[in-house]
């Protein structure tokens, strides 16, 4: 499998690496960190919790990593063993190798890495990207899939073509960067660590256009997990009303939470994923 250009610069991935390991330092929650070999590469995963309780397994967006979820472990961890990799090609310290959007690389990743891990049955949890990749799992292996939480997920309707337009132009732009903290977030006033991160990530990393596709009504419908879908009544990525009419349309079953003034990077989980992940689906 080929290395993929993720990097703009030669130290690139060293810089993520350092910084990720920066992080990950100041975590006070027990977590152990550990490489998978996959034919991606090696995968960097971090575990929390007890491996004798249901597996969680938490996937990351595009140009981020695993520390998307350094808040929310902990509020998991208590009734899960939480799995948190980062995502081959994606700006963490696996392997810079880029799965295909078309076709099933992203199940053969997630499949090899579960294995290796000896977890079978899961609860799935994805955002943006990351969603997508686990409509995609869950479409292929509906009978091991407890729950799917899905936040701001990509695969159930188009991106906005403005979205995509703004994000190629801001990232030639000398001042792009804020502008990109402010359409992801609405807002330049994020955390220190966040805004960090972002400098990063317009220095060092080339992120990949555009989106993934969309999954067929069939697969949507073959899903056989209860599925709920959080996204940011704002978003600037994802026409979100559209999205929830579509989900709703194919899994009338499927539970939809808009958080009121969201935006596309949610960066803490909402009431509603924890209750849904507690609760029995009926």
């Amino acid at each position: 499998m080929k290395e993929a250009a993720i990097y703009k610069t030669e130290n690139g991935r060293e810089v993520f690496s350092a910084f990720e390991d920066g992080v990950l330092a100041y975590w006070t929650f027990p977590h152990e960190s550990l490489f998978v070999p996959t034919r991606f590469g090696e995968t960097h995963v971090i575990t929390a919790g007890d491996k004798n309780k249901p597996a969680l397994v938490m996937l990351h967006g595009a140009a981020s990593n695993l520390l998307s979820w350094g808040a929310e472990i902990p509020r998991f961890m208590g009734d899960y063993f939480v799995i948190a990799p980062d995502i081959p090609g994606e700006a963490g310290k696996s392997a810079p190798v880029r799965p295909s959007w078309d076709g099933p690389e992203y199940v053969y990743w997630l499949e090899e890495l579960l294995l290796a891990l000896q977890i079978g049955r899961i609860s799935l949890m994805g955002i943006s990207l990351g969603g997508w990749i686990a409509l995609q799992y869950a479409a292929q292996h509906g009978k091991t899939i407890d729950k799917l939480v899905l936040m701001t997920p990509g695969g159930i309707v188009p991106a906005k073509a403005s979205f995509i337009i703004k994000s190629v132009l801001y990232a030639s732009q000398k001042n792009g960067l804020e502008k990109m903290k402010k359409l992801v977030f609405g807002t330049t006033d994020i955390l220190p660590v966040l805004s960090d991160f972002f400098d990063l990530v317009q220095k060092h990393y080339t992120p990949r256009f555009g989106s993934p596709p969309l999954l067929p009504d069939d697969a949507l419908r073959g899903i056989e997990s209860g599925v709920l879908m959080v996204s940011g009544e704002n978003d600037a990525f994802f026409p979100v009303k559209k999205a929830a009419k579509r989900l709703r349309r194919i899994r009338p079953d499927a539970l939809v939470y808009i958080i009121p003034h969201g935006q596309h990077g949610i960066t803490e989980s909402h009431e509603s994923i924890a209750e849904f992940l507690r609760n029995p689906v009926h």
